[in-house]
Parts: structure tokens; C-alpha cells; sequence
């Protein structure tokens, strides 16, 4: 089985691009990583989502929006349907809605969260500054719903082609791998996720998920 770990950028480059770790996995022997590819741009990105399956791939970035805001937007609960309404507010329009629905929040309120925030730590997927996770779920699920990949929970299909969120931070920090986010200025981005693969080499990793890397 394929299994994809896609470190998503809303606006990929030369410098800061997509990266896509490859995996094999076989239940009798684990978990293959076999390279690190880079894309530069987002047309690169839908490309790589229309290949066959079947594939299973991780994101990083928000496949939702908090309850509070569907509501207060006027938003529909299916999933598919509030994404095509924010795409057709286009990026200006979306971050103006943002804006205005923050400002009349309680100020210690300002970021609400989704349920999975809460529970791992996340930020607000309405954040436009410093991650600018409301710009990476803008874009990347956009890519997705038009790529018609089954999306768990929020948009399942009986496509094998198979995409969940996923909060990387959370393995990174269990395996003390998460200083090295501290020293990204100053390695390249393959070199990193290379360190990170090695420091999931481990026994405690393949004890506690039953499978191992390698």
C-alpha cells in the first residue's frame, strides 16, 4: 500500500515547496519510506492527487472550520458544500469574512477551535498570521474536493484514493524529535524530515504502533 506524508504550502517555491514523503507499507514488514519528493507549484500538487490508487495520504494542514463559525457565516454543515461556498467567496472575500466574524468575538475568544484543536493542541484554523492555517485549508481543500479523493471523516467516497488530516507535531514531540523545528532556518527541508524519519527508527515507536519504519 502507498502511503503518502504530504508537508502542504499554500503558496509552494523554490525555496519553501511541498514536500511529499513516498511510503511503502507491508503489513509483515512495516513501513518503507523510499524518497522525498518536492513540488513548486499548486498545479504539481493536483497532479500528484489525480495519480491511481490504491494510496492513503496524511496532511498537515485543516480539512475544517470550527462549528461557531458554519453557524455564524450561515454556513451548511456538509462538508463539501461549506468549502464550495467559501471558494466561491474567493481568498479576499474569505479573509473579510474572517476579519468581521472575528470582530465580534469576546477578545479572549478571538481563535475558536475545532474539537481535534482542542484535544492536540492545535491553533485556529481561521488564522491568517504566522502558520496561516485559514490560507493552507483555502487552498488545499479546494484541491482536494476538485481532485474527488475520499476525505475521512469529513467527505468519505469510495475512492481509494484516501486522504485524513493529521497533527505531526503530535509523533514529533512523543519520539523528541520536535526541537528540530527550532533549527528549520538552518537545515534544508528533505535533510529535516530525513532527521525526524530517524528519530521515528526507534522501538518505542514500532511497540507502540505495532509496526515500524525502516
Amino acid at each position: 500500500m502507498k502511503i503518502f506524508g504530504i508537508n502542504f504550502n499554500h503558496s509552494p517555491s523554490q525555496k519553501k515547496p511541498i514536500t511529499i514523503a513516498i511510503c511503502d507499507f507491508k503489513k509483515s514488514q512495516g513501513l518503507s519510506v523510499l524518497k522525498v519528493e518536492s513540488l513548486y507549484g499548486l498545479k504539481e500538487f493536483d497532479t500528484f492527487l489525480k495519480q491511481k490508487g490504491p494510496w492513503f495520504s496524511g496532511v498537515n494542514f485543516p480539512l475544517g472550520q470550527p462549528n461557531l463559525f458554519l453557524k455564524k457565516m450561515n454556513l451548511p454543515d456538509k462538508w463539501s458544500s461549506y468549502v464550495k461556498d467559501i471558494n466561491r467567496w474567493k481568498l479576499e472575500g474569505f479573509e473579510k469574512k474572517v476579519k468581521q466574524f472575528k470582530a465580534k468575538l469576546p477578545n479572549n475568544a478571538k481563535e475558536p477551535l475545532r474539537l481535534t484543536d482542542a484535544m492536540v493542541g492545535a491553533e485556529s484554523p481561521l488564522k491568517f498570521t504566522q502558520k496561516q492555517l485559514a490560507l493552507q485549508f483555502y487552498e488545499g481543500t479546494s484541491r482536494l474536493l476538485k481532485a474527488g479523493v475520499s476525505i475521512l471523516p469529513c467527505n468519505p467516497k469510495s475512492d481509494t484514493r484516501v486522504v485524513l488530516e493529521t497533527f505531526p507535531d503530535l509523533v514529533a514531540q512523543r519520539f523528541a524529535v520536535h526541537d528540530l523545528g527550532g533549527r528549520a532556518k538552518n537545515v534544508d527541508t528533505q535533510s529535516l524530515h530525513k532527521e525526524i524519519i530517524k528519530g521515528l527508527e526507534t522501538p518505542e515507536f514500532e511497540q507502540d504502533f505495532k509496526f515500524k519504519i525502516f
